[in-house]
């Protein structure tokens, strides 16, 4: 019934001759017009983001700023962080010392969150992962104490609801405690 129908084809191979044809069938099976033939070459494959040590991968589509102070009625929070995504992959979000993410690695990190995590959760019957995680734009409070470096990244790391880890993650710039307020008074 339909004289206009858009159609998704997936599972093509890249930089490949293909023929898409189209033929009208009526209710009872016939087929009525002529086929309709459509020739197409796929595109290139893009070369995939190179993976970061331990085999995990910086997600393009996150995007982590650290703004400092906010306020929001009346009150004012600390230590907020802004993730903007562009896709439905879940993550949660933390910072650590830059020190620290340079000498463990972000596998030792996000290992270290995950059990973290863990042993926070079992704290309160019925809460989950899917109480920790997003999979939208959000703004957040994290933990930085300059007793361990003055210098930081804030972080979104990629986790199933199940609490595992998906291999993605995303870092801020650094976060200068020294330098945040600008300008300092003489």
């Amino acid at each position: 019934k339909n004289t206009k129908t858009n159609v998704t084809v997936r599972n093509l191979e890249p930089e490949t001759e293909y023929t898409f044809i189209a033929v009208g069938i009526k209710a009872d099976g016939t087929q009525y017009g002529e086929p309709a033939t459509v020739k197409f070459t796929t595109a290139k494959a893009e070369e995939p983001t190179p993976p970061a040590p331990e085999g995990y991968t910086v997600n393009p589509n996150w995007t982590v700023t650290y703004i400092g102070d906010y306020e929001e009625g009346g009150k004012v929070y600390d230590n907020v962080v802004v993730v903007e995504s562009t896709d439905t992959n879940p993550y949660f979000v933390t910072a650590w010392p830059v020190d620290y993410y340079e000498e463990l690695g972000i596998e030792a990190i996000v290992d270290a969150e995950i059990k973290a995590w863990n042993e926070e959760l079992a704290k309160y019957p019925g809460a989950t992962w899917a109480d920790i995680v997003y999979a939208e734009s959000i703004m957040a409070q994290v933990g930085i104490d300059p007793e361990y470096g003055t210098k930081w990244y804030a972080m979104a790391i990629g986790c199933d609801t199940n609490g595992q880890p998906t291999g993605l993650y995303a870092l801020s710039e650094v976060i200068d405690l020294e330098n945040l307020g600008g300008e300092e008074e003489e």
